[in-house]
This record gives C-alpha cells, sequence and structure tokens, in this order.
C-alpha cells in the first residue's frame, strides 16, 4: 500500500504541474517526490491483523492487499482518493488545493461495513457527471459480506450505496472490476474479476466449478445490470487477479485480457462484435505468467498495436531467486499442458503485439522479467517525452513461500 501511495502521490504531483514547468524539466532530475502525511493530510494504512485461525498459511488472500481510486468527487477540478481497506473502514480525502486532502468519510458515508474491500474502480454510472465508485469486495465465506458495492455521487461531497439496485452486487470473491462498452451500444457494462474460495484446500485441489465464481460480465440495459456471463462465453476457472481492457486487434471492439493465479493460465478474451467472446489465449500468446498477478494493456512502441503486460513474483537476486524456486515445479508444468492448458512460466510476461493476431514476449529482452513480488504494473509516460513508462508497484508483508509450502503441505497430508 506505501509504494502505491508513492505512485498515485507522484502522478497527482506531474499532473498538477504547470506547463512551464515541464519545460523546466531535465533528464536527470527526479520525476517523483515524496510527501510526507504533515503535508498532505492523508494518514491512510491498510492494516492487516493476524489472528491463530487467520494467516497466510490457511488464507493466502490474506495478502493480497486492497485498492485505490482517483475522482473528481465534487467536480472542482482537484483530484480526490478513495482508499479501501480489508479490514478497517474505508477512507475517501477531499483535495483541497497544493496537495493538501481532508478526510470526509465519515460525512460522505463510503467507511463501509464489515466488507474485506479489495479493488476500486471509478465511473460515472448513472452518466449524470459526477464520479461514482465501485468497490470489489472479498475474502469472506459469508456470502453477503462479499456482495460488490456501488456507491452512487450524491453531488453534494456525500454518496449512497445502490448495488443492489443496479443489479451489480456481485456475490463472488471479487478482486478488482473494469467498466467498458463491450457491445459499442453508448453506455457502460460491467466486468468483474473474480475467484474460488481463497482456503488452503482449494490451492492445493482444484475446487469444484461454481458459476458464481466465475468472472462476471454484466450487460448495462438503462442503469440496470443483467448478468450475461454464460451467453457471452467468458466463463472462467482458477483465481482471476486482473481484468484489463483494450482493442487488441483494432477491430473497434474493446477486449478483455484476465490474469488468473496458480494453474489456471490466463484469458485473452477476443470481442467476437457479436455480444460474444472467444478465448484466443493458446492461438495468441507464445505462453503466459504462472502466478499472474497484475495487468495492462499499452502500445509501449507507438506502432498503432496494443501490447499487454502480466507481472509475476520472480525475484531479481540470485539467493531469493533460488530459494523460491519451489514455486516452478517441472512435474506440475508439464501435467498442465498435458491437461490441455497453456505453457505457463513463472516470470513477468512483456507481450508485444504483431499486428497479425499473435504477440511475442520480449519481458527478458526488455529487462522487466524478474522485479520480486510484484501486483500491478501500470504504463504511463512519466516524465513526458513520448514514450510510455512502466511502474511496477512491489510487496508482500511477510517471506513466506517457504514456510508457506512447508507448513501447508504438511497439513494437507495430515
Amino acid at each position: 500500500m506505501a509504494n502505491r501511495l508513492l505512485i498515485l502521490l507522484g502522478i497527482i504531483c506531474i499532473f498538477s504541474c504547470k506547463e512551464n514547468d515541464q519545460k523546466n524539466w531535465s533528464k536527470d532530475a527526479p520525476v517523483f517526490k515524496i510527501l510526507p502525511s504533515t503535508k498532505t493530510g492523508i494518514n491512510f494504512t491498510n492494516q492487516i491483523t493476524e489472528k491463530e485461525d487467520l494467516t497466510y498459511i490457511d488464507y493466502e488472500a490474506i495478502y493480497q492487499g486492497a485498492g485505490v481510486g482517483i475522482l473528481d468527487i465534487n467536480n472542482d477540478g482537484l483530484q480526490d482518493l478513495f482508499f479501501a481497506s480489508n479490514m478497517q473502514s474505508d477512507k475517501i480525502y477531499l483535495n483541497e488545493g497544493n496537495l493538501k486532502f481532508k478526510d470526509i468519510t465519515d460525512k460522505a458515508g463510503v467507511a463501509g461495513g464489515n466488507e474485506w474491500a479489495s479493488g476500486v474502480s471509478i465511473v460515472d454510472i448513472n452518466a449524470d457527471g459526477f464520479d461514482d465508485i465501485y468497490l470489489s469486495c472479498h475474502f469472506w465465506d459469508d456470502l453477503e459480506r462479499r456482495r460488490n458495492k456501488l456507491y452512487i455521487n450524491n453531488k453534494n461531497n456525500t454518496f449512497t450505496e445502490r448495488a443492489k439496485e443496479y443489479g451489480i452486487d456481485d456475490p463472488g470473491y471479487s478482486i478488482q472490476s473494469s467498466f467498458f462498452d463491450y457491445d459499442l451500444d453508448g453506455d457502460l457494462d460491467l466486468f468483474v474479476a473474480n475467484q474460488p474460495p481463497n482456503k488452503i484446500e482449494t490451492r492445493f485441489n482444484t475446487p469444484e466449478f461454481n458459476i458464481i465464481y466465475s468472472c462476471h460480465l454484466y450487460k448495462n440495459e438503462n442503469n440496470k445490470f443483467t448478468d450475461v456471463t454464460v451467453s457471452a462465453g467468458v466463463i472462467t476457472t482458477g483465481f482471476s487477479l486482473s481484468p484489463s481492457i483494450g482493442d487488441i486487434n483494432n477491430d473497434g471492439y474493446p477486449d478483455i485480457y484476465v490474469t488468473t493465479d496458480y494453474n489456471v493460465p490466463d484469458y485473452l478474451f477476443l470481442n467476437n462484435k457479436n455480444g460474444t467472446f472467444t478465448n484466443i489465449t493458446k492461438t495468441s500468446l507464445p505462453h503466459v505468467s504462472l502466478f499472474s498477478m497484475g495487468s495492462d494493456i499499452a502500445d509501449i512502441n507507438n506502432d498503432g498495436w496494443l501490447d499487454l503486460i502480466s507481472v509475476d513474483m520472480v525475484a531479481e537476486d540470485h539467493f531469493r531467486n533460488k530459494t523460491n524456486m519451489a514455486g516452478m515445479n517441472i512435474d506440475q508444468f508439464w501435467n498442465i499442458v498435458k491437461s490441455g492448458f497453456h505453457y505457463q512460466y513463472m516470470f513477468n510476461a512483456l507481450h508485444l503485439n504483431n499486428g497479425n493476431g499473435t504477440f511475442s514476449d520480449i519481458a527478458q529482452m526488455a529487462g522487466i522479467s524478474k522485479t520480486d513480488w510484484s501486483w500491478a504494473p501500470l504504463f504511463a509516460d512519466f516524465d513526458y517525452d513520448g514514450q510510455r513508462d512502466l511502474f511496477i508497484s512491489n510487496g508482500i508483508l511477510r517471506e513466506i513461500l517457504i514456510l508457506f509450502e512447508c507448513f501447508a503441505k504438511e497439513r494437507m497430508e495430515t
């Protein structure tokens, strides 16, 4: 969360600069500047409280983090901040100018309840000119505690939760969402990335398929959303972590890339332009990351074709690389391939669009294949030189991979 906050404040700093400030930048000057909470007024920590029956050994999702959203609550031209919290109150900060923020959570009515908040999406869902907040909820076995929330902007610095009314109080183990117009009818539809229950039993044994744990696609019809997952052909299995949207074949219709953790490979859903999608992962991508976390879509070489990135968790230094090699199991690799799944390697993947329906992974040539325990990549031109730069958020609360392999398998055997 600290890394995400730093990059978030850095982005705000950049886009708050005047045009003549940009002209004075030099290549050697720092792009970002760390601002203390005493200056900004932002005092948020995604605090995790572990207990004997609530640890990473039992629930790996406990360290998956939460989300940050940037929005303009009151249309004053200043970017405000929303922070999701796993176990405590969500927070919303009003930008008062000069990068000073005021906590208005209680007044705004977005503190939340007993849910485990995860990803945040900002959208003007009702097209009234004011930003709304869609919150993915995760983790808890109690279905009612993990229904997603939709905070509608009341245009007076307050919000009202209305997800059920709109038909998008998704009860899956939601991790993140994306709003986009998949059928080009002029309104925003919704794709929600979901997971099966994240317990030790479901990590070592493939859970029985349940449509509630699949990613879901919702069609918007006059602000009433209908679940069209099955008819659209976007049913998924496995632990989805990140949806990214982009027109990868330049046909005018948005496509969907979904990263998936563990054995099930990523999904690249091609929009068929008739309300359905086709998974083209095996025919378009040479391979995918194994423990795929976050993703992003952007044209990294300015050739007019969108490229893809997914991040994994391979350490950069030799020692940690070798001590964590248990994550890349050779027998498991071939068993997955023999079962009909795609090739998966425990590295970041940077898929360069060849413009002919195929991609080439250039992550190693680009020098970004190993960035340690990575969560989310972000392409942006941070220094205004016309080239897409790449930021990757990293971090894990504890060095747990080796311990997990030992303790978890021992528990399963007993």
